[in-house]
């Protein structure tokens, strides 16, 4: 195969579409924002068997302060917090003491690479539609649901 052989008009350069629904992911780890160091994202990588198994998806998390709606981020009330709570309890491990949740995921996801057990949860894949910052053209992008996020039912082939 050549170059001059790709019909680069059928070239999508951005991330395929994950269909909406339920799916079992790996946790791999956590990064903190560039431009905001409360805010990170989890990394996920897709573990159902298919077309999109290996894939990385991001939860991401916003600083609880800047999105609370004015319930202050260190509000066990705060819509933030209380997700990363969820996710906490999906992956039936525990945070300690102060720890900040980027040193929790990357700590218990570097214990499970080490001990041969990965962390498995269960997540729903959603859509959502928004315009694009330069062209004002409607963009759609999978992004893990919050709220959905649980403990894996079934550890997804290897």
């Amino acid at each position: 195969m050549a170059w001059t052989d790709v019909n680069f008009s059928e070239v999508n350069p951005g991330a395929e579409l994950i269909p909406e629904g339920e799916y079992t992911f790996m946790v791999t780890g956590a990064n903190r924002d560039k431009n905001d160091p409360e805010a990170f994202s989890v990394r996920l990588s897709m573990a159902t068997a298919g077309a999109y198994q290996g894939q990385t998806v991001y939860l991401r998390y916003p600083n609880p302060d800047k999105a609370g709606k004015g319930v202050p981020g260190n509000d066990p009330r705060n819509w933030v917090v209380k997700s990363f709570k969820i996710f906490e309890l999906s992956t039936q491990k525990s945070m300690q003491g102060n720890e900040h949740p980027v040193q929790f995921v990357n700590r218990i996801a570097k214990e499970a690479d080490a001990e041969k057990h990965p962390i498995f949860i269960d997540a729903k894949i959603v859509h959502e539609t928004f315009a694009d910052k330069e062209t004002g053209e409607p963009v759609t992008r999978h992004k893990v649901a919050f709220r959905s996020v649980r403990p894996a039912e079934v550890v997804a082939a290897e």
